[in-house]
């Protein structure tokens, strides 16, 4: 087996172990909301805000992951993170509640374009002599 067939492999069963453990999730949430008696519709507008900043986020890590072991690669994703919680979706969420997804499928594309351009000027080789 070749190298590149082991990581399609296992990209695989990270994927399947990823929708295991949404579906389960569903699953208990489900039960633990029919048993409490409690409102069983999700709040779209949390769950949205965590898919949001997971998958776009770490779409941004994962491209460059070869600057991981750069101190200002991780500053640099650190302040992204508060900038899109405290920025974009907090206030998004409070005040649109469901509505979210609106905001979300609109500003997803920027968003990840704005980091990777940020990271990528942040990240660039340091010419000497250059001002």
């Amino acid at each position: 087996m070749t190298q590149t067939r082991r990581a399609r492999l296992a990209d695989v069963f990270a994927y399947v172990g990823i929708g295991i453990v949404v579906a389960v999730g569903g699953v208990l949430y489900g039960i633990y909301t029919a048993e409490r008696g409690l409102d069983p519709h999700l709040p779209m507008a949390w769950i949205s805000l965590v898919l949001t900043t997971v998958l776009g986020l770490g779409y941004v890590a994962r491209s460059h992951r070869s600057a991981w072991k750069r101190p200002a690669f991780w500053v640099t994703m650190t302040l992204c993170l508060a900038a899109h919680l405290l920025l974009l979706w907090v206030p998004t969420v409070l005040t649109l509640g469901n509505r979210v997804l609106l905001i979300l499928g609109l500003s997803c594309g920027p968003e990840y374009l704005l980091i990777t351009a940020l990271l990528e000027w942040l990240l660039r080789p340091q010419t000497p002599g250059r001002d």
